[in-house]
């Protein structure tokens, strides 16, 4: 079972808090925002398995939109990696 700490729970809420209204201040301006998805392109199937951290560090670009609640779409990539 976890254990949920209130004051980090209280941390978390306000720093979303900020996130999403940035977000939005920023929607107010825009009509979309474009933001890359990932630091390389896509490695190979098993190529990372022994890298957890690697395989974070590509999810990580992902989370200013999670925490704002944002609605996105995964264009396909314009640029090919080589090999």
């Amino acid at each position: 079972m976890i254990d949920v700490n209130v004051q980090n729970f209280a941390l978390c809420a306000q720093v979303r808090t900020v996130v999403r209204q940035e977000m939005l201040d920023a929607l107010a301006q825009y009509d979309a925002l474009l933001t890359p998805v990932a630091p390389t392109a896509a490695y190979k199937f098993g190529e990372k398995l022994s890298d957890p951290l690697a395989m974070y560090k590509g999810d990580l670009m992902t989370v200013g939109l999670n925490l704002a609640g944002a609605a996105a779409i995964l264009a396909w990539s314009c640029l090919l990696a080589a090999g």
